[in-house]
């Protein structure tokens, strides 16, 4: 539903994804998705220092060390 509404999470691991009591999977902590519009617009360079890395790497698509900007295929990665 997210990637429907133009928003990429952008740090979907395991701890992100909190199951119900009816089985169904619920993602949690939106704290860095960004909505495609704001994350076309920018490139990894934009959005992160060369200190601090925003998100978890192990979870992280490749391309994202390249500069692409976020897109849902960042989410279907991880």
């Amino acid at each position: 539903m997210c990637h429907e509404i133009d928003i990429v999470h952008r740090h979907i691991k395991p701890s992100n994804v909190l199951m119900r009591l009816n089985g169904k999977a619920k993602i949690a902590n939106f704290g860095i998705a960004k909505a495609l519009a704001d994350s076309r617009a920018m490139s990894i360079e934009d959005t992160h220092s060369t200190t601090v890395f925003m998100g978890t790497p192990r979870f992280t698509p490749p391309e994202a060390s390249d500069g692409v900007p976020a897109n849902p295929s960042w989410d279907l990665y991880s």
